[in-house]
């Protein structure tokens, strides 16, 4: 069997949703909660050091892209289950008949036998 890039795009996207519920919050209450009401003196000298640092930047940049890559890819599949639904009239993909046959009570979706 072919080895598969998909955990390749897997990760980014775990590593999204992580930073997303875990990272976001807590720097939101610092720079958003904390510093301005000064509970959390943080001089803008420090903030913009650790900024044009390298790790800094990598830092930054793994808190913006991969939140973006996870809400991208959220954004994607959801656009697509939109546009099957669209299609078939159902979200679940199936045609509006089969959708319609396992709605109906006591109508069973398995063939029927001849007598």
């Amino acid at each position: 069997m072919a080895r598969s890039n998909k955990p390749l795009l897997w990760l980014p996207f775990a590593a999204g949703g992580l930073v997303a519920a875990l990272i976001i919050p807590v720097l939101i209450l610092i720079t958003g909660i904390l510093m301005p009401l000064g509970i959390l003196p943080l001089p803008y000298e420090k903030i913009a050091a650790f900024a044009h640092n390298p790790l800094g930047k990598l830092i930054l940049f793994g808190a913006v892209a991969l939140p973006a890559w996870h809400a991208a890819h959220r954004l994607r599949m959801t656009a697509h289950d939109l546009a099957r639904a669209q299609i078939t009239g159902s979200p679940s993909g199936q045609s509006s008949e089969e959708f319609s046959d396992i709605a109906r009570p006591g109508c069973s979706s398995a063939p029927r036998r001849a007598r």
